[in-house]
């Protein structure tokens, strides 16, 4: 399980002039790079994505995983998802500290993810990396049409249907 701020801009279903920047929570199966569940959220990462990405993946596949592995951030730690792995049986294991390779999975899907599906969108942000090329008629904000029920169903469609399909 691992957290990455996707490169776009949501917008209320009743106000469209609001523009929120969202979280993508996600958790995939170390053998077959399957994703096995994920959580979309305005907050930034907490024990609470952690808990609703294990509801997903419950949801999805009838029962908890055997073993979790994650980094060494703090939502990870908390007494809360320790208590509900324990609960459940999960066991967890941490990544080791500054060994950022042993992450490279769960960081290529996260940018396979944006480079195929999120900056095809408009309302994307991927332009503001380079924000002194950025004019006003072109700025994310005034493209800004996805709501978070609608990125949900497109980032559902994109892990069930989608990746890893490529020839």
């Amino acid at each position: 399980i691992d957290h990455t701020p996707l490169d776009i801009l949501l917008c209320s279903p009743r106000m469209k002039k609001s523009k929120w920047h969202i979280w993508l929570s996600l958790a995939i199966d170390a053998e077959s790079r399957k994703v096995v569940g994920f959580y979309l959220s305005f907050e930034s990462p907490s024990y609470r994505s952690c808990m609703m990405v294990l509801r997903d993946i419950v949801r999805r596949h009838g029962r908890m995983p055997d073993m979790i592995i994650v980094d060494n951030g703090k939502e990870f730690k908390s007494r809360e998802f320790r208590r509900v792995c324990a609960m459940y049986g999960c066991s967890i294991r941490y990544r080791p500290a500054c060994q950022p390779r042993h992450g490279s999975v769960m960081e290529r899907l996260f940018g396979t993810t944006q480079s195929q599906l999120i900056h095809n969108l408009r309302g994307n942000t991927q332009l503001m990396k380079h924000v002194r090329m950025v004019t006003k008629s072109v700025r994310p904000e005034n493209f800004v049409e996805w709501t978070l029920p609608a990125l949900h169903g497109a980032l559902d469609y994109y892990f069930e249907k989608l990746y890893g399909t490529e020839n």
